[in-house]
């Protein structure tokens, strides 16, 4: 008999997709709850809500719990803690990210090593999850071939955040990015396939594409089939801003040279990251100039299963 599954976060994309990236890990096939909180709960932090469930929206009245739980996200944290409660500990509950709370809420917390956090219970790792797998890009090589193909002998990724609680992204700074690249295009053959996310300020975006240029490009006006798979694909070197934790380990996990673009401000746990990264040989920070490099990164995706088993995980399978 199959065991339900439900995911559940506040709908980022990115904390949307580490969760499908663990559930696929464990071969469960998962439900995909998406909450908001309600007023006043959403003008107050979420270890403050006094009744978790009353204070959001996305959960059916009367619906039976999961028998397992991916939970992810801080407004997700009380409310996977309150569903652990209810079902009198039968929903297994794995939250993912630094929950803010004590881990012991949950069966299993799943959290970056840049947070620090400890506990029998805490599986630490360096990438987030995600859905970027060998037989995902080669798929995608050939599904965007026509598009993409044609581009340069030489193709870039750059993939582009924003504005954050940390960091601030300004015309000025992508204007100059665009020109760095503009100029690099000139002395090589580079085509570059530009993509921005929700948070990319247009502001911000058409700077960047004005400092561009003439240069051989493909860029994503969000309309179509979103070609992000096709971009990490095709790339020979990737270019991704500082900001997003997600879309760096989205690049890493290709094994391409991948540049950090700096953006203003900073983060004790992004640095520690990017700290990580840039001692593994993974990333450099951008600085005019792109270069090819290899790095090894180990494939510890068996033995993350093998630590969520121990602390009494089990799927239909078992």
């Amino acid at each position: 008999m199959t065991r339900t599954t439900w995911i559940l976060t506040d709908g980022k994309k990115g904390t949307e997709n580490q969760c499908l990236g663990l559930a696929s890990l464990l071969g469960l096939k998962p439900i995909i709850k998406t909450i908001t909180p309600r007023f006043p709960w959403c003008f107050l932090p979420p270890s403050f809500w006094f009744s978790p469930l009353k204070g959001i929206t996305g959960l059916e009245e009367n619906e039976p719990w999961p028998d397992i739980l991916i939970a992810a996200s801080r407004s997700g944290a009380p409310v996977a803690k309150e569903i652990r409660r209810l079902s009198e500990g039968k929903t297994f509950t794995i939250f993912l990210q630094n929950p803010y709370i004590d881990p012991k809420n949950f069966d299993v917390v799943i959290a970056p090593q840049h947070d620090q956090l400890r506990g029998p219970n805490v599986i630490s790792f360096l990438f987030p999850f995600h859905g970027v797998t060998s037989k995902v890009l080669r798929d995608a090589h050939k599904k965007f071939d026509k598009l993409l193909g044609h581009l340069s002998s030489k193709k870039v990724a750059v993939l582009l955040g924003g504005k954050t609680r940390h960091y601030t992204m300004t015309p000025d700074m992508m204007e100059l990015y665009g020109i760095q690249l503009r100029h690099i295009a000139k002395r090589h053959p580079m085509g570059y396939m530009v993509t921005s996310s929700r948070r990319t300020d247009q502001k911000c975006f058409e700077a960047f594409k004005r400092g561009l240029g003439s240069a051989p490009r493909f860029i994503w006006d969000g309309t179509g089939e979103n070609p992000y798979m096709g971009f990490l694909a095709h790339a020979d070197v990737i270019l991704v801003t500082a900001d997003s934790v997600s879309m760096i380990s989205e690049a890493v996990s290709t094994g391409k040279p991948v540049y950090l673009l700096k953006l203003k401000g900073r983060s004790k746990r992004l640095d520690a990251f990017h700290r990580s990264l840039l001692e593994k040989g993974c990333v450099r920070f951008f600085q005019g100039k792109l270069e090819d490099w290899t790095y090894i990164l180990s494939d510890d995706t068996a033995s993350m299963r093998e630590k969520i088993e121990a602390l009494g995980f089990k799927n239909a399978a078992h």
